[in-house]
């Protein structure tokens, strides 16, 4: 985003505020997070913006108290000031200027500005942030201030710098597959041995029949009992 373009969004913004100011409305939750905008410029170079609220559950009328007004982590206002007043949303604006001036959405130090940022934008950004909630400059104010400067501010877009320099990928030496050589494995030869005679052994008289497997009636007895009891 170009300087000039950031010019047209904050201008775009306070118009917003100052609509709703006059209306007696506090936004209480001002910050990026809840801004949908659209910035465009003409092949001329003339610029224009529009910015909308969203998120809207903190806005209150001006002197009442919205019981479930909360604030952007990183947006909220200093520490012992009551929230939800017409003087948060003005710090809130310089915030955003600051911010987004700066390229830097954590920032509070005004400080941080590009030498580039005119004089009267530096003090009202700074007069925002640092001076008594009933000093914060005004919507109008900020109206002038960033109409001014919109006027000699650059139109180009600065070139995205990366983070860092692209790292090579590692080149890895091809992988060369050796042929292997399967061998069939001879079958071990049948071992001769003594015949095995498959008659059925005598039986003698008066002695208890065996089973085929040989064993009487009463070992497969005892077998079946020491089964259950293991």
């Amino acid at each position: 985003m170009s300087e000039k373009q950031r010019y047209a969004l904050l201008l775009a913004v306070c118009d917003v505020l100052r609509v709703l100011q006059g209306g007696g409305i506090v936004i209480g939750d001002l910050s990026a997070k809840n801004l949908m905008f659209a910035v465009s410029m003409a092949g001329s170079g003339d610029v224009s913006a529009s910015a909308h609220l969203i998120d809207c559950d903190s806005v209150s009328a001006l002197g009442s108290v919205n019981p479930d007004s909360m604030e952007t982590p990183g947006w909220d206002v200093p520490a012992g000031e009551t929230r939800q007043t017409g003087e948060t949303d003005r710090y809130k604006f310089g915030l955003l200027a600051l911010r987004l001036l700066a390229g830097d959405l954590t920032t509070r130090d005004p400080g941080r500005l590009p030498k580039e940022v005119s004089v009267g934008v530096r003090g009202l950004v700074t007069g925002a942030l640092t001076s008594a909630p009933t000093a914060r400059p005004s919507y109008d104010a900020w109206w002038e201030a960033l109409q001014q400067a919109a006027l000699s501010a650059d139109s180009s877009v600065p070139a995205v710098q990366p983070d860092s320099a692209p790292v090579a990928a590692p080149v890895v030496a091809p992988v060369t597959k050796r042929p292997v050589a399967l061998k069939a494995v001879p079958k071990p030869a049948a071992q001769a041995g003594p015949p095995v005679s498959t008659a059925p052994a005598p039986v003698a008289q008066g002695s208890p029949k065996t089973s085929a497997t040989g064993l009487s009636a009463r070992n497969i007895v005892g077998r079946r009992r020491w089964c259950c009891s293991a």
